[in-house]
Protein backbone atom coordinates (compact mmCIF):
# COMPACT_ATOMS: atom_id res chain seq x y z
CA UNK A 1 0.00 0.00 0.00
CA UNK A 2 3.02 2.25 -0.46
CA UNK A 3 3.28 3.70 3.04
CA UNK A 4 6.87 4.54 3.92
CA UNK A 5 8.34 5.93 7.12
CA UNK A 6 11.73 7.62 6.89
CA UNK A 7 14.85 5.58 7.59
CA UNK A 8 15.97 6.05 11.19
CA UNK A 9 19.00 8.17 10.17
CA UNK A 10 16.91 10.58 8.07
CA UNK A 11 14.87 13.55 9.18
CA UNK A 12 11.78 12.35 11.05
CA UNK A 13 13.06 8.78 11.36
CA UNK A 14 13.35 8.76 15.14
CA UNK A 15 9.96 10.43 15.54
CA UNK A 16 8.36 7.89 13.18
CA UNK A 17 9.86 5.01 15.17
CA UNK A 18 8.59 6.51 18.44
CA UNK A 19 5.09 7.00 17.01
CA UNK A 20 4.99 3.46 15.65
CA UNK A 21 6.02 2.13 19.06
CA UNK A 22 3.28 4.21 20.71
CA UNK A 23 0.71 2.82 18.29
CA UNK A 24 1.59 -0.88 18.48
CA UNK A 25 3.67 -1.82 21.53
CA UNK A 26 1.87 -4.11 23.98
CA UNK A 27 -1.23 -4.20 21.78
CA UNK A 28 -2.65 -6.95 19.61
CA UNK A 29 -1.57 -6.27 16.02
CA UNK A 30 -3.42 -7.55 12.95
CA UNK A 31 -2.12 -7.68 9.38
CA UNK A 32 -4.02 -7.72 6.14
CA UNK A 33 -1.43 -8.90 3.64
CA UNK A 34 -2.00 -7.28 0.26
CA UNK A 35 0.91 -8.70 -1.78
CA UNK A 36 4.64 -9.50 -1.80
CA UNK A 37 6.99 -6.90 -3.22
CA UNK A 38 9.94 -7.66 -5.51
CA UNK A 39 12.07 -8.48 -2.45
CA UNK A 40 9.41 -10.96 -1.23
CA UNK A 41 8.46 -8.69 1.68
CA UNK A 42 4.81 -8.71 2.67
CA UNK A 43 3.09 -5.42 1.91
CA UNK A 44 0.34 -5.19 4.49
CA UNK A 45 -2.24 -3.03 6.11
CA UNK A 46 -1.62 -3.03 9.87
CA UNK A 47 -4.34 -2.69 12.49
CA UNK A 48 -4.69 -2.57 16.26
CA UNK A 49 -8.01 -2.46 18.11
CA UNK A 50 -7.76 1.37 17.79
CA UNK A 51 -7.74 1.23 13.98
CA UNK A 52 -5.37 1.44 11.02
CA UNK A 53 -1.72 1.99 11.97
CA UNK A 54 -0.88 2.87 8.34
CA UNK A 55 -3.50 5.61 8.36
CA UNK A 56 -2.43 7.05 11.72
CA UNK A 57 1.20 7.20 10.61
CA UNK A 58 0.26 9.04 7.41
CA UNK A 59 -2.22 11.36 9.16
CA UNK A 60 0.44 12.51 11.60
CA UNK A 61 3.07 13.08 8.93
CA UNK A 62 5.21 10.22 10.31
CA UNK A 63 5.04 8.32 7.01
CA UNK A 64 4.36 9.17 3.39
CA UNK A 65 1.87 7.54 1.08
CA UNK A 66 2.74 7.07 -2.58
CA UNK A 67 -0.13 6.48 -4.94
CA UNK A 68 -0.65 2.89 -5.90
CA UNK A 69 -2.72 1.24 -8.60
CA UNK A 70 -5.70 0.47 -6.40
CA UNK A 71 -8.85 2.44 -5.79
CA UNK A 72 -9.74 0.56 -2.63
CA UNK A 73 -11.38 2.44 0.23
CA UNK A 74 -8.09 2.12 2.17
CA UNK A 75 -5.98 3.66 -0.60
CA UNK A 76 -8.42 6.54 -1.03
CA UNK A 77 -8.37 7.16 2.72
CA UNK A 78 -4.56 7.10 2.77
CA UNK A 79 -4.40 9.51 -0.17
CA UNK A 80 -6.75 11.96 1.57
CA UNK A 81 -4.75 11.73 4.82
CA UNK A 82 -1.48 12.27 2.95
CA UNK A 83 -2.74 15.42 1.24
CA UNK A 84 -4.02 16.79 4.55
CA UNK A 85 -0.67 16.13 6.31
CA UNK A 86 1.14 17.89 3.45
CA UNK A 87 -1.23 20.87 3.53
CA UNK A 88 -0.84 21.18 7.29
CA UNK A 89 2.94 20.68 7.05
CA UNK A 90 2.95 17.92 9.66
CA UNK A 91 5.97 15.78 10.55
CA UNK A 92 8.08 14.98 7.50
CA UNK A 93 6.31 17.74 5.56
CA UNK A 94 7.30 20.40 8.10
CA UNK A 95 10.03 22.95 7.41
CA UNK A 96 12.37 20.76 9.44
CA UNK A 97 12.29 17.94 6.86
CA UNK A 98 10.98 19.52 3.63
CA UNK A 99 12.92 22.61 2.57
CA UNK A 100 13.30 25.06 -0.29
CA UNK A 101 16.07 26.92 1.53
CA UNK A 102 18.73 25.65 3.89
CA UNK A 103 17.57 26.71 7.35
CA UNK A 104 20.75 25.61 9.16
CA UNK A 105 23.24 27.24 6.77
CA UNK A 106 21.73 29.52 4.10
CA UNK A 107 25.15 29.90 2.46
CA UNK A 108 25.14 26.18 1.61
CA UNK A 109 22.45 26.32 -1.05
CA UNK A 110 23.25 23.39 -3.34
CA UNK A 111 20.34 20.97 -3.38
CA UNK A 112 21.18 17.27 -3.49
CA UNK A 113 18.26 15.02 -4.42
CA UNK A 114 18.08 11.26 -4.43
CA UNK A 115 16.04 9.89 -7.32
CA UNK A 116 14.96 6.33 -7.84
CA UNK A 117 18.07 5.44 -9.82
CA UNK A 118 20.58 8.23 -9.25
CA UNK A 119 21.61 11.16 -7.07
CA UNK A 120 21.84 14.62 -8.61
CA UNK A 121 22.45 18.19 -7.45
CA UNK A 122 21.18 21.63 -8.48
CA UNK A 123 22.75 24.99 -7.72
CA UNK A 124 21.52 28.56 -8.22
CA UNK A 125 21.53 29.14 -11.96
CA UNK A 126 20.21 25.67 -12.81
CA UNK A 127 17.05 25.85 -14.90
CA UNK A 128 14.75 24.23 -12.32
CA UNK A 129 16.58 25.21 -9.13
CA UNK A 130 13.64 27.16 -7.70
CA UNK A 131 11.32 24.18 -8.18
CA UNK A 132 13.59 21.69 -6.44
CA UNK A 133 12.68 20.78 -2.87
CA UNK A 134 15.06 19.12 -0.46
CA UNK A 135 13.23 16.30 1.28
CA UNK A 136 15.54 15.43 4.15
CA UNK A 137 13.27 12.55 5.16
CA UNK A 138 14.17 10.83 1.85
CA UNK A 139 17.90 11.35 2.32
CA UNK A 140 18.21 14.53 0.24
CA UNK A 141 21.03 16.82 1.38
CA UNK A 142 22.33 20.35 1.31
CA UNK A 143 25.88 21.06 0.11
CA UNK A 144 28.15 24.09 0.24
CA UNK A 145 30.05 23.33 -2.97
CA UNK A 146 29.59 21.30 -6.14
CA UNK A 147 32.74 19.42 -5.13
CA UNK A 148 31.12 18.40 -1.81
CA UNK A 149 28.06 17.13 -3.68
CA UNK A 150 30.19 15.15 -6.13
CA UNK A 151 32.28 13.71 -3.29
CA UNK A 152 29.01 12.43 -1.76
CA UNK A 153 28.14 10.65 -5.03
CA UNK A 154 25.81 13.24 -6.60
CA UNK A 155 26.08 14.33 -10.24
CA UNK A 156 25.19 17.70 -11.71
CA UNK A 157 21.59 17.91 -12.92
CA UNK A 158 21.08 17.96 -16.69
CA UNK A 159 19.74 21.52 -16.92
CA UNK A 160 22.59 23.19 -15.04
CA UNK A 161 25.12 25.42 -16.82
CA UNK A 162 28.81 24.60 -16.69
Amino acid sequence: FNVYAPEIQHCGGIEAKQELERLILNKPVYFKVMYKDKYKRLDSLVYTPEGSVNLKMVEGGFARYSLDDTTSPESLELQKASLKARDQKLGIYSGKCTQETNLKNPNCNIKGNIGEYHKYYNYPGCKYYDRVIVQLYLGDQWFCTNKDAEKAGFTKATFCPD
